[in-house]
């Protein structure tokens, strides 16, 4: 569960979904682009309101659905494929490459 309404892309769903947990997130910020339906739950921020309901659902459905946890849990892959270091590593190397070429 990451209900942060200011998160521009730190590293805590990442860390959760690499260890194959299923992530609850608001779908703001970074945790919006990182969360995809085969690993969470983006929960939409209309209001306040909706968005607890919106939550609770979620996790009553990970609480009741063992196959859809563990469905999720084995997303985990791709996760660790996105957002590796050495991916990241490659991918600022690429940007520094663009970047300082006259």
């Amino acid at each position: 569960m990451h209900p942060s309404l200011h998160d521009s892309g730190g590293w805590v769903c990442v860390e959760a979904m690499a260890a194959g947990r299923p992530v609850i997130c608001l779908d703001l910020g970074g945790p919006a682009l990182q969360v995809t339906e085969e690993t969470g739950f983006k929960i939409p921020t209309r209001t306040p309101e909706q968005a607890v309901v919106e939550m609770a659902k979620a996790m009553l459905r990970l609480a009741r659905d063992l196959d859809l946890r563990l469905k999720m849990g084995e997303a985990r892959r791709r996760v660790w494929e996105e957002f590796s270091w050495e991916r990241q590593g490659r991918q600022m190397k690429e940007i520094y490459r663009k970047e300082l070429v006259l």
